[in-house]
């Protein structure tokens, strides 16, 4: 307004400004001004962030990240923006897999060459060929719109992604096609989805009772979908898609969970040029699948826990209202067990978002400020500190089950979160760990009783293929454990065979039981398949028990030690190995699983710890 009236006073009155010249400019200031307030009140943003791409956030402000569109073959080029965090703004969030981040593309990011990783550099590309994409649609991209060199930045801005995520009017999850076949399958099944959407809009026509309109959909769809494929061939077909389409890295990757997990509606998938709805997908195998046995395949075990995790249903929110703030980040760090993350923190700080949505919903205590996420700190001490605010919040010991370990500077009772065994968030301990935490939270004491003492152990086996090695591994356990187990216990060879093979899921154990018997009975190797060593427990450390009982360690890693005790402690639902380390102190060897339990998961209850001596043990 100040350079408007200057503009409009007479020259005398301001000798040094006469002149046209200046006059023109004068009013090109006027009309910058006047855009650039058009534009805020249409956007709500500042303009984009000039020569230096980040610059410190506010608390009330986010980066969003707008595509211009460009020819194929020139560089992606775009815009980012520092933006009010409100409640009436619109934007859509990415949600993909980092990949490899080593060879890495350009982009041009506020007129200035930004590497990204290839995988990013695609989804860009696909996104600004959506036809409802524009250059005025907004992004949020974490890789981007979080200074990912700034490790204060990180640790403040990922606690928002629960927010960002559950506020963002869509969520696309960008999946790179790794061969032409990818996405030729990811057509058909889009074409499948949107033909099932039609169909299902033809329900609107009628007065179906709101009960029945799901039930409704499904039939239509599957009868219209058999007419114009042909029955087998497009449940074949669409069946094999979506098992190929959920094998791929993305549905394992932990901030992908999440995010698909916080999104308000079904996310929107993305392959290339075509996209469809997930929830469309779900049905899709829904329709797809006609027997138990296809249902639960294990290579679609992701699917359904993702769907849980979709689930918003009143009964699935109805069951969240009895967990606590801890009993929730364990079930959330148990059910994404099998997830993947590039840094080792991002396998807690990768659930903190779903878990910040659940003290929203249920109004639950916070985390303590110890355990914000802080990028700075060594992953072993985020380990750490995790396992000892959720072992003394739920008394629960499931998170020793892990199948191998990875630290240094811990204790070795603290967990390896990367390696948690899959499926134990739905094995409820039949106690609470009677435990407390002593020298500072270095040493943990636990109350429980001895079952037996490692009597004779071998080492954890080499995986291998060869059938002579995979020979000698049957024939030494055998021989060092199976057989003196049964002369001390009284129980034929047979039975403690057939036990071995009760830990083995699924229908496979069958074949597997084959191919050992036909080992134990052979001289020399035949012709049977020696990678199925990958499967069987006797590839694992085994001990044999004075009382006669035969042990596999759970843990890869880990070799049980004549003199090593198995126990089981309250809290548990496996016995725990542990070794004497002087002054009535042990370390935390392996979780064991024993082939004549005297007990099983469901009587591992408190009469149990009655009737055996209880003791306390103190692992360091």
């Amino acid at each position: 307004m100040l350079i408007l009236l200057i503009g409009l006073l007479p020259s005398s009155y301001i000798p040094f400004l006469s002149g046209w010249p200046f006059r023109y400019y004068l009013f090109a200031q006027i009309l910058f001004e006047l855009l650039i307030k058009y534009y805020r009140t249409q956007k709500g943003p500042l303009p984009p962030e000039g020569s230096a791409i980040y610059k410190e956030l506010s608390d009330i402000d986010i980066r969003l990240l707008t595509i211009r569109k460009s020819d194929n073959g020139k560089p992606i080029s775009c815009d980012l923006r520092r933006v009010p965090f409100s409640q009436g703004l619109e934007y859509i969030t990415l949600s993909y897999v980092w990949g490899d981040q080593h060879d890495k593309k350009e982009i041009i990011l506020n007129g200035h060459p930004f590497p990204v990783g290839p995988n990013l550099y695609q989804a860009l590309q696909d996104i600004s060929q959506l036809k409802w994409f524009t250059e005025d649609s907004y992004l949020w991209v974490d890789a981007i719109c979080i200074n990912q060199d700034d490790n204060d930045e990180k640790s403040e801005q990922i606690p928002r992604m629960a927010q960002i995520y559950r506020s963002a009017s869509q969520v696309i999850v960008s999946i790179v096609a790794t061969d032409s076949r990818t996405e030729l399958d990811f057509e058909f099944l889009c074409d499948l989805a949107h033909t099932c959407m039609r169909v299902k809009g033809w329900d609107v026509l009628f007065e179906f009772p709101a009960s029945i309109w799901r039930i409704t959909d499904n039939v239509r769809a599957m009868r219209y979908l058999d007419k114009k494929y042909g029955r087998d061939s497009w449940r074949e077909r669409g069946r094999r898609s979506l098992k190929e389409l959920f094998r791929l890295s993305w549905v394992s990757r932990i901030w992908v969970r999440q995010e698909v997990a916080l999104a308000t509606d079904f996310p929107t998938i993305l392959v290339g040029k075509h996209h469809t709805d997930i929830g469309e997908l779900m049905d899709l195998w829904t329709m797809t699948s006609d027997t138990e046995k296809r249902v639960y395949e294990p290579a679609l075990l992701d699917v359904f826990e993702l769907r849980f995790l979709l689930d918003k249903a009143p009964l699935a929110r109805d069951a969240r209202k009895s967990l606590t703030t801890p009993t929730s980040l364990l079930q959330a760090i148990l059910s994404n067990a099998m997830a993947q993350s590039t840094l080792p923190s991002d396998r807690i700080y990768g659930t903190l978002g779903i878990l910040r949505a659940f003290i929203e919903e249920n109004r639950s205590e916070s985390l303590p400020p110890q355990l914000a996420p802080d990028y700075n700190k060594n992953y072993e001490e985020v380990y750490h500190q995790y396992a000892v605010y959720i072992l003394e919040k739920t008394q629960d010991l499931r998170l020793f089950l892990t199948k191998t370990r990875r630290l240094k500077d811990v204790p070795t009772w603290v967990p390896d979160f990367r390696y948690l065994i899959p499926h134990m968030e739905h094995s409820l301990p039949q106690t609470k760990a009677d435990l407390r935490f002593l020298e500072s939270g270095r040493e943990l004491q636990l109350e429980g009783f001895q079952i037996s003492v490692c009597h004779t152990s071998l080492p954890t086996s080499e995986i291998s293929s060869d059938l002579f090695h995979l020979l000698n591994r049957v024939q030494e356990v055998e021989s060092k454990i199976i057989e003196p187990a049964a002369a001390i216990t009284g129980i034929s060879v047979d039975i403690l065979r057939d036990r071995l093979f009760q830990f083995l899921r699924n229908d496979r154990s069958c074949q597997w039981k084959d191919v050992y018997d036909e080992l134990v009975s052979k001289d020399r190797p035949g012709e049977c398949d020696g990678s199925v060593e990958k499967h069987l427990l006797i590839a694992r450390s085994c001990a044999l028990f004075l009382d006669g009982n035969v042990g596999w360690s759970f843990r890869i890693d880990a070799d049980i030690d004549k003199g090593d005790l198995v126990c089981l402690f309250k809290g548990a639902i496996e016995p725990l190995v542990i070794r004497p380390a002087g002054m009535g102190k042990y370390t935390l060897v392996t979780p064991c699983a024993l082939l004549n339990p005297i007990f099983d998961r469901e009587n591992m209850d408190e009469e149990l710890f009655q009737r055996n001596r209880c003791t306390t043990f103190i692992l360091i």
